[in-house]
């Protein structure tokens, strides 16, 4: 069973959702392939990969050609840049208007989230400041912001431990909080061995269920 996932899926929850599917098929060998967004979609068109899992990113519209599923929702987290002036934050959250002049770490684009980013701020009516550097790492992105070279957003998962107490959660207003949606995609017309369609129901029937037990709102979960 092959998996292309983006760099921005939270592995531990599809761990955690697999276990069933793993349970009933103990002779299927899992393989998981981390890639960016393009190299995605190629090797699930050359059906190198049977499912990818990946953000979807803002107005897109899926090729018809693909059956797709919800796999999960994940709160963005605002991190401030350490010599930024004091965030108007309460409950752990802050406007996205509050913060919308500072200058912003951003990741590459291959994985989807600077896009989303971007989008995020043109949405809200503002344009987003980047730092001029950019950097392949969810981790190098939450040190530069912790040293003072620009504030980021990431999501929930990938927060690590030392830095959860320096995120909020960011909203876009009093009740909506900024979020990425992420999804399953599988080919139709694919020829798909039994395995393989068994998984694709997992995904389809079981998941959202399983998913609905997990929290994936809190950094401090």
């Amino acid at each position: 069973m092959r998996i292309g996932l983006s760099p921005l899926i939270d592995a531990r929850l599809l761990t955690q959702v697999l276990e069933p599917y793993k349970a009933a098929h103990s002779g299927v060998e899992i393989f998981y392939k981390k890639c960016f967004l393009g190299d995605l979609e190629e090797r699930l068109d050359r059906e190198q990969t049977d499912i990818i899992l990946r953000a979807l990113l803002p107005d897109e519209k899926p090729s018809r050609a693909l059956s797709r599923r919800l796999f999960y929702e994940e709160d963005l987290f605002y991190m401030p840049k350490q010599a930024s002036a004091q965030v108007i934050a309460e409950g752990g959250s802050v406007l996205l208007k509050s913060v919308a002049r500072e200058t912003f770490v951003l990741s590459y684009d291959g994985c989807g989230l600077a896009i989303a980013t971007r989008r995020l701020f043109e949405d809200a009516g503002f344009k987003i400041r980047e730092y001029t550097g950019h950097t392949l790492s969810y981790q190098v992105m939450q040190e530069w912001a912790d040293i003072g070279i620009g504030a980021t957003i990431l999501p929930r998962s990938k927060i690590t431990s030392e830095y959860r107490d320096k995120a909020q959660r960011l909203m876009i207003d009093a009740k909506n909080p900024a979020r990425l949606r992420y999804e399953a995609f599988w080919k139709k017309s694919a020829a798909y061995p039994d395995h393989v369609a068994a998984f694709h129901r997992h995904f389809r029937d079981t998941v959202p269920k399983l998913v609905a037990g997990q929290s994936v709102q809190s950094p401090r979960h």
